[in-house]
């Protein structure tokens, strides 16, 4: 009986192991294309992306602190960009005080609630609104940290539209 492998490295006499290799990687290669191409489903490609204005609550800003929220900036959270500033606006800070048999609104001394208008592209995917395809537009959420090119704050998206 002859040997499986010979002398000079061929199986049976007539194919090299380093032949054999190259074939085995080729009929993997040509299986994975089949399967790609013709086998596996195909996935959507097309993604709603329409222009969405939402609006952040900021409470208890200081004075100096809201003016440096500015319209134009950028704004991220987490480091993600998430839209551009469109407007500012900003109103006194009142705080519901409760006493023992009443209840009255009080302002807040020196401190605002400030509302900024953002301006951004969201992907509508599966029921789910994400800003930049990235990042999950929940409005009333807890407080969530955003920060703009001067300033770092606390706030809660309040509400969104859809430009369209």
């Amino acid at each position: 009986m002859k040997n499986f492998i010979d002398n000079q490295g061929r199986i049976g006499g007539k194919l090299s192991v380093i032949d054999l290799g190259i074939i085995l990687i080729l009929i993997a290669v040509a299986i994975g294309a089949f399967w790609k191409f013709n086998v596996s489903p195909v996935t959507g490609t097309h993604v709603d992306t329409p222009a969405v204005r939402y609006t952040i609550e900021v409470v208890g800003v200081r004075d100096w602190a809201m003016h440096n929220i500015r319209e134009g900036d950028a704004i991220f959270h987490q480091g993600a960009p998430i839209g551009t500033v469109v407007s500012v606006e900003s109103q006194a800070h009142r705080l519901l005080v409760q006493g023992a048999t009443e209840a009255w609104w009080g302002y807040v001394p020196d401190r605002y609630v400030v509302l900024v208008e953002v301006e951004a592209t969201a992907s509508r995917i599966d029921g789910r609104v994400l800003i930049n395809r990235t990042t999950p537009l929940g409005v009333g959420n807890s407080e969530q940290p955003f920060t703009t090119r001067y300033a770092e704050f606390h706030g809660t998206i309040k509400e969104f539209t859809f430009d369209e």
